[in-house]
Protein backbone atom coordinates (compact mmCIF):
# COMPACT_ATOMS: atom_id res chain seq x y z
CA UNK A 1 0.00 0.00 0.00
CA UNK A 2 1.55 3.02 -1.21
CA UNK A 3 0.57 6.25 1.00
CA UNK A 4 0.74 10.32 -0.04
CA UNK A 5 -1.49 11.18 3.14
CA UNK A 6 -0.68 14.51 3.24
CA UNK A 7 -0.76 15.26 7.73
CA UNK A 8 -1.47 11.48 8.26
CA UNK A 9 0.69 9.07 9.80
CA UNK A 10 0.81 5.82 8.44
CA UNK A 11 0.83 4.41 12.43
CA UNK A 12 -2.68 5.34 11.90
CA UNK A 13 -3.73 4.08 8.55
CA UNK A 14 -1.98 0.53 10.04
CA UNK A 15 -4.11 0.45 13.46
CA UNK A 16 -7.37 1.99 12.60
CA UNK A 17 -10.43 2.62 14.81
CA UNK A 18 -13.58 0.70 14.88
CA UNK A 19 -16.41 1.81 12.23
CA UNK A 20 -19.08 2.70 14.66
CA UNK A 21 -17.63 6.16 15.21
CA UNK A 22 -17.73 7.36 11.49
CA UNK A 23 -19.99 9.65 10.06
CA UNK A 24 -21.75 8.76 7.46
CA UNK A 25 -20.33 8.86 4.00
CA UNK A 26 -20.90 9.25 0.13
CA UNK A 27 -18.24 7.72 -2.21
CA UNK A 28 -18.01 7.68 -5.62
CA UNK A 29 -16.45 4.41 -6.99
CA UNK A 30 -14.66 5.14 -10.62
CA UNK A 31 -14.59 1.45 -11.75
CA UNK A 32 -14.88 -0.29 -15.25
CA UNK A 33 -15.60 -3.24 -13.87
CA UNK A 34 -18.74 -3.91 -12.25
CA UNK A 35 -18.21 -6.68 -9.91
CA UNK A 36 -15.32 -4.93 -8.49
CA UNK A 37 -17.16 -1.81 -8.11
CA UNK A 38 -19.82 -3.44 -6.07
CA UNK A 39 -17.69 -5.55 -3.93
CA UNK A 40 -15.94 -2.24 -3.01
CA UNK A 41 -19.02 -0.96 -2.20
CA UNK A 42 -20.14 -3.76 -0.14
CA UNK A 43 -16.89 -3.74 1.73
CA UNK A 44 -17.14 0.00 2.28
CA UNK A 45 -20.51 -0.33 3.22
CA UNK A 46 -19.64 -2.52 6.80
CA UNK A 47 -18.11 0.09 8.04
CA UNK A 48 -19.84 3.03 7.46
CA UNK A 49 -20.54 4.42 4.01
CA UNK A 50 -23.81 4.80 3.16
CA UNK A 51 -24.75 5.83 0.26
CA UNK A 52 -22.50 5.38 -3.96
CA UNK A 53 -22.35 6.60 -6.75
CA UNK A 54 -20.79 5.06 -9.50
CA UNK A 55 -19.10 5.90 -12.88
CA UNK A 56 -17.35 3.85 -15.31
CA UNK A 57 -15.83 6.36 -17.40
CA UNK A 58 -13.71 9.43 -16.78
CA UNK A 59 -16.73 11.68 -17.90
CA UNK A 60 -19.28 10.29 -16.16
CA UNK A 61 -16.95 10.17 -12.80
CA UNK A 62 -16.61 14.25 -12.91
CA UNK A 63 -20.31 14.37 -13.89
CA UNK A 64 -20.88 12.49 -10.67
CA UNK A 65 -18.79 14.40 -8.50
CA UNK A 66 -20.38 17.69 -9.34
CA UNK A 67 -23.72 16.28 -9.11
CA UNK A 68 -22.69 15.43 -5.41
CA UNK A 69 -19.63 16.20 -4.37
CA UNK A 70 -18.55 12.74 -2.45
CA UNK A 71 -16.68 12.49 0.68
CA UNK A 72 -14.42 9.85 -0.81
CA UNK A 73 -12.91 8.30 -4.19
CA UNK A 74 -12.10 5.16 -5.04
CA UNK A 75 -10.93 4.87 -8.91
CA UNK A 76 -9.22 2.76 -10.79
CA UNK A 77 -6.31 4.52 -12.81
CA UNK A 78 -7.08 2.57 -16.12
CA UNK A 79 -10.97 3.14 -17.40
CA UNK A 80 -12.57 1.75 -20.34
CA UNK A 81 -12.88 5.72 -21.36
CA UNK A 82 -10.37 7.80 -19.84
CA UNK A 83 -8.15 7.71 -17.57
CA UNK A 84 -8.85 7.63 -13.49
CA UNK A 85 -5.82 10.71 -12.15
CA UNK A 86 -6.85 13.05 -15.25
CA UNK A 87 -11.42 12.25 -13.46
CA UNK A 88 -9.41 13.46 -10.35
CA UNK A 89 -7.65 16.45 -11.17
CA UNK A 90 -10.56 17.63 -12.83
CA UNK A 91 -12.80 16.51 -9.56
CA UNK A 92 -10.40 18.53 -7.65
CA UNK A 93 -10.45 21.39 -9.68
CA UNK A 94 -14.62 21.58 -10.00
CA UNK A 95 -15.07 21.04 -6.05
CA UNK A 96 -11.39 20.71 -4.39
CA UNK A 97 -9.71 17.93 -2.95
CA UNK A 98 -11.35 14.96 -2.12
CA UNK A 99 -9.82 11.79 0.04
CA UNK A 100 -9.14 9.24 -2.82
CA UNK A 101 -8.37 5.59 -2.86
CA UNK A 102 -6.89 4.00 -5.99
CA UNK A 103 -7.36 0.63 -6.56
CA UNK A 104 -5.45 -0.53 -9.62
CA UNK A 105 -3.60 -2.68 -11.36
CA UNK A 106 -1.01 -0.79 -12.32
CA UNK A 107 -0.47 1.25 -9.39
CA UNK A 108 3.47 2.38 -10.83
CA UNK A 109 0.99 5.04 -13.39
CA UNK A 110 -0.80 6.28 -10.26
CA UNK A 111 0.35 9.74 -9.70
CA UNK A 112 1.12 10.55 -5.97
CA UNK A 113 0.12 14.49 -6.77
CA UNK A 114 -3.46 13.91 -5.99
CA UNK A 115 -3.37 14.41 -2.09
CA UNK A 116 -4.82 13.04 -0.12
CA UNK A 117 -4.76 9.57 -1.46
CA UNK A 118 -3.27 5.77 -0.97
CA UNK A 119 -2.73 3.85 -3.77
CA UNK A 120 -4.03 -0.04 -3.38
CA UNK A 121 -3.48 -2.89 -6.19
CA UNK A 122 -5.80 -5.01 -7.47
CA UNK A 123 -7.08 -7.36 -5.94
CA UNK A 124 -7.20 -5.52 -3.32
CA UNK A 125 -6.53 -6.53 0.23
CA UNK A 126 -10.24 -5.87 2.18
CA UNK A 127 -7.83 -5.20 5.02
CA UNK A 128 -6.24 -1.88 3.68
CA UNK A 129 -9.17 -0.93 1.45
CA UNK A 130 -10.65 -1.03 5.32
CA UNK A 131 -7.55 0.89 6.90
CA UNK A 132 -7.33 3.42 4.49
CA UNK A 133 -11.35 4.16 4.96
CA UNK A 134 -10.81 4.85 8.57
CA UNK A 135 -7.69 6.52 8.35
CA UNK A 136 -9.33 9.35 5.89
CA UNK A 137 -12.60 9.34 8.10
CA UNK A 138 -10.27 10.11 10.94
CA UNK A 139 -8.40 13.17 9.32
CA UNK A 140 -8.93 16.85 10.51
CA UNK A 141 -11.09 18.41 8.54
CA UNK A 142 -12.83 15.37 6.42
CA UNK A 143 -16.21 16.43 5.41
Amino acid sequence: MALCLNGLDQQTVANGKPADNFLMTHVLIIEDEILIALDLAEQLEDHGAFSFAFASSEERAIAAATERRPDLITCDITLAQGFGPRAIKAIHDAVGPIPTIFVTGTPDAALMEYEPCVILQKPVDPKSLIEAFRAFKEMPGYR
